[in-house]
C-alpha cells in the first residue's frame, strides 16, 4: 500500500502573501482560517491563488472540496495567464484524484502539469522534477516498477541540484516508498532514512510521521517487531495531532499485520477495523480494499469464513475499481501518446529550421528513432497490458466463483452490468422448507463446533440435492433450510422436482438416523411444500442475498410448521400440479397460523411406489461425522 501524496506544497512564495503566517505542513487544523480569508472574497491575483492551493492541499475531511479548490486554482491561472500557479493547480489536483483512488485522473493530470513545467521558465528544474515525481507515483502505484523507477531517478537527479532541501526530501520519501511497494527494503530503507533527516532539519512534522511510519513497516519485514512498533504507533500518534486519517489507515494495516504475526488475534481486528472505519470516513478506495482484505485474512484464521467472505467480496469491489483493464489501457496509452508528441515536435522543429541536405539526413535520422522509440513504448504497453490482464482475469474469475456461491448466475450477471438487480415476479414457483425436530433440546446439549459440523453433514447434502433437480438454494437459518423451483430461470417441472429433491432428503435423513454409532446424534426432520406466485431479488447494498416474498413463501412456512417427523406436507396448490406423478394421502383442512384452515397432504411417495429408504446408504457410511 503506497502513501502517494505530495507531504508539502513546493513552490510556497511567502513573500507575496499578506496572511505570511501561513502554514505548509498538510494540518486539516489549518483548513479553518484559510477558509474564512477564503469566504471574505478579498484576495485577488496571486495571493488568491496561493490561497486555493493551501486549501486544496490542506483539505483532508472533504476530498471532493479539495478538487473544487484546486479547479477554481486552475481556472483562475488560465484567466490570468500564470503558468505557475497552472502547473501547480495540475499537481493538486492531480494529489487529491490519486488519495481519491482515480488513478487515470490524476496520470492525466500530472502530465498537464509537466508539460507546463517543460514550456515555462519558473522554479528551474523544480517544476519538472515535481511533475516526474507525480508521473512516477502512479506507475508505482499500478505495479510498473520499470516506469516507476525511471521517473523516480529523473525526479531525484533534477531536485538533487535544485538547491531545494524540502523538494528533494519529498522526493526522497515517495521514491523510498516506491521501493518498498517493489520489495527493495535496503535501498527503500536508505531513502527513508535520508528523507526523514531532511524533515527533522526543516521541522516538517508531516513528513517526520511519515518516514517514521514507513520505517516500521521495513522494521517489522526484518522481524525487528519491536523497533517496528514503536516506529508505527510515534508516527500515528503523530498524524492523530494533525488529523491525517489517510496515513493512520495504512499504518494501521500494518499494526495489524504486526499483531497477525505475534499470534495477537484479537489486537489485529481491532487495528484493522479501525483502519477500515477510517478509510471509509473520507471515501479513500484503495485503503478501504486494503482494510476488507486483512480482515478477510483474519476471519479466516479465526474461522469465520462467512464473515470473510463478505470482507473478501468487498475487497474486490473495491480494488476492481481502482485497477481494471481499462484504465490501465488508458494510463498506458497516456504516456505514449505524450511521448510521440514530445518527439514528432522535436522532428518538426528540425524540418523547420533546415537549410541544407545535411539537416534533412539528420531528421530523417531522428524520424526513424522516433519510429524505434514508438516501438519500444508500444511493445512495453502492451507486455504491461497484458500481465496485468493476466493478474486481473485471475482475481475476476475468484471474485465471480465468489459471487456465484451467493447469487444465481443470472442474477450475477444482472448486478455486474447494471449496479443492481430488479425484482422479478414468478407466476409459478414451488417453495420448500424443512426444520429439525426439537433441534433447540439438541443444541443446548451439544458444544458450538459440533453442532455447526453436524449442520454442515446435512446441508451439505441438500444442497447436492436441489443441485440434482435444478433447485435455487434460498438461505439457511438456524435448523430451518429453504430453497424454491422456477426461479430465476422458469421450469414447468418445478413442483415435481421439488418433490423428488424432498423425498430424497427425508430418505436421507431416515438412513442416517439408522447408521447412527453410539455416542452419535441424529435428528428428525419436517418438510413443507407450497406452490404459487412470488417475487424474487436481491436485498442488501454490502452483503447481497438472493431472496423470495410473498404469500406463497408464508404458506410454504406454515406447511411446514404443520407437518410431522419424516413427512412431507404439501398444500392443495402443490398437490394440484403432482397429484399424477406421486401417491398422497388427504389429510383433511388443518388450521394454519394466519391462514385459517388449509387442505394439506402427505407425500406417500412416487405413484405406486412408497417412499424408499435405501437411497444413500452407502454415502452414509462414507460420510460419518461426530455429530
Amino acid at each position: 500500500m503506497a502513501l502517494k501524496q505530495l507531504l508539502i506544497p513546493l513552490f510556497a512564495v511567502i513573500a507575496s502573501l499578506q496572511f505570511s503566517t501561513l502554514s505548509f505542513a498538510q494540518d486539516q487544523r489549518i483548513v479553518d482560517s484559510l477558509y474564512a480569508i477564503y469566504k471574505t472574497d478579498t484576495l485577488s491575483g496571486a495571493q488568491k491563488m496561493e490561497l486555493l492551493r493551501n486549501l486544496a492541499f490542506n483539505e483532508k475531511k472533504d476530498l471532493e472540496k479539495s478538487l473544487s479548490y484546486a479547479k477554481e486554482l486552475i481556472a483562475l491561472a488560465e484567466e490570468l495567464d500564470d503558468p505557475l500557479y497552472l502547473h501547480r493547480g495540475h499537481i493538486q489536483m492531480g494529489n487529491t484524484q490519486l488519495i481519491l483512488g482515480n488513478l487515470d485522473v490524476a496520470l492525466e493530470s500530472y502530465f498537464k502539469a509537466l508539460e507546463i513545467a517543460q514550456n515555462g521558465t519558473f522554479l528551474p528544474g523544480v517544476g519538472v522534477g515535481s511533475s516526474y515525481m507525480a508521473i512516477a507515483d502512479v506507475y508505482s502505484l499500478m505495479k510498473d516498477p520499470e516506469n516507476a523507477s525511471l521517473y523516480y531517478d529523473k525526479a531525484i537527479g533534477i531536485m538533487r541540484e535544485a538547491d531545494n532541501p524540502a523538494a528533494l526530501a519529498n522526493t526522497l520519501y515517495n521514491a523510498g516508498d516506491h521501493y518498498y511497494n517493489v520489495k527493495q527494503y535496503d535501498r527503500a530503507l536508505n531513502l527513508f532514512e535520508e528523507s526523514e533527516s531532511i524533515f527533522e532539519q526543516l521541522g516538517h512534522s508531516v513528513g517526520i510521521a511519515y518516514t517514521l511510519g514507513d520505517i516500521g513497516r521495513i522494521l517489522a519485514i526484518q522481524n525487528r517487531d519491536e523497533e517496528a512498533k514503536e516506529h508505527l504507533e510515534s508516527a500515528i500518534e503523530m498524524l492523530e495531532e494533525l488529523q491525517d486519517n489517510y496515513a493512520i489507515a495504512i499504518y494501521l494495516i500494518s499494526l495489524s499485520k504486526l499483531a497477525t504475526k505475534n499470534n495477537d488475534l484479537n489486537g489485529a481486528l481491532g487495528y484493522a477495523n479501525r483502519s477500515l472505519e477510517l478509510a471509509k470516513s473520507i471515501g479513500l478506495k484503495e485503503q478501504i480494499s486494503e482494510g476488507h482484505l486483512q480482515l478477510y485474512n483474519l476471519h479466516n484464521l479465526a474461522g469465520n469464513h462467512e464473515i470473510a467472505n463478505e470482507h473478501y467480496k468487498d475487497h474486490i469491489v473495491f480494488r476492481d475499481s481502482i485497477r481494471n483493464v481499462e484504465v490501465v489501457q488508458q494510463m498506458a496509452n497516456l504516456r505514449t501518446d505524450y511521448e510521440i508528441a514530445q518527439k514528432q515536435a522535436e522532428v518538426n522543429l528540425l524540418n523547420q529550421q533546415r537549410s541544407n541536405q545535411r539537416i534533412v539526413l539528420w531528421a530523417t535520422g531522428i524520424v526513424a528513432l522516433l519510429l524505434s522509440m514508438m516501438a519500444i513504448a508500444m511493445y512495453r504497453k502492451n507486455k504491461f497490458v497484458q500481465k496485468t490482464n493476466q493478474i486481473i482475469e485471475a482475481e475476476q474469475n475468484r471474485s465471480e466463483s465468489l459471487l456465484l456461491n451467493i447469487l444465481p448466475k443470472q442474477t450475477a450477471e444482472e448486478l455486474k452490468e447494471k449496479g443492481k438487480v430488479k425484482a422479478k415476479k414468478f407466476e409459478s414457483v414451488t417453495v420448500l422448507f424443512t426444520d429439525f425436530v426439537d433441534f433447540s433440546k439438541y443444541a443446548e446439549k451439544l458444544d458450538p463446533e459440533t453442532l455447526v459440523k453436524g449442520m454442515d453433514y446435512y446441508y451439505g447434502k441438500f444442497d447436492e440435492i436441489i443441485e440434482k433437480y435444478g433447485l435455487e438454494k434460498i438461505k439457511t437459518v438456524g435448523d430451518s433450510y429453504m430453497c424454491a423451483g422456477g426461479i430465476p430461470d422458469p421450469d414447468p417441472d418445478h413442483a415435481a422436482n421439488m418433490v423428488k429433491a424432498a423425498i430424497e432428503i427425508v430418505t436421507f435423513v431416515e438412513n442416517a438416523k439408522e447408521a447412527r454409532t453410539k455416542g452419535k446424534t441424529r435428528f428428525d426432520i419436517r418438510v413443507g411444500i407450497n406452490s404459487g406466485p412470488l417475487v424474487a431479488g436481491v436485498v442488501g447494498t454490502k452483503k447481497f442475498a438472493y431472496d423470495i416474498w410473498g404469500d406463497t413463501v408464508n404458506v410454504a412456512a406454515r406447511m411446514e410448521n404443520t407437518s410431522e417427523s419424516g413427512k412431507i406436507n404439501i398444500s392443495e396448490n402443490t398437490y394440484e400440479l403432482v397429484k399424477n406423478q406421486f401417491d398422497c394421502e388427504f389429510r383433511g383442512e388443518i388450521a394454519a397460523k394466519n391462514k385459517g384452515k388449509l387442505k394439506m397432504y402427505f407425500v406417500k411417495g412416487k405413484a405406486g411406489k412408497e417412499i424408499s429408504k435405501s437411497v444413500a446408504k452407502q454415502e452414509i457410511k462414507q460420510k460419518e461425522t461426530p455429530v
